[in-house]
């Protein structure tokens, strides 16, 4: 579970590495598409695993925009 604030990428605003990376990523390129496509710049604030009961306790990994250690 992610919590977060989320950003309108403008057109034309990822570099080229940025939308390399994108697809590659995504395995879906849409530069290629003839209709607009919105992107989305998600910037967490707060992330907590969930799989399995065991990860219960101290599944919270990011808060306040900073990964928790154990150590």
């Amino acid at each position: 579970m992610a919590e977060g604030t989320v950003e309108t990428v403008q057109p034309g605003e990822p570099t080229e590495q940025d939308a390399e990376l994108s697809a590659a990523k995504a395995w879906f390129d849409p530069r290629g598409l003839t209709t607009p496509y919105l992107r989305f710049r998600v910037v967490p604030r707060r992330v907590k695993a969930r799989r399995e009961a065991g990860e219960l306790d101290g599944r919270e990994l990011m808060r306040d925009g900073r990964w928790l250690t154990t150590d």
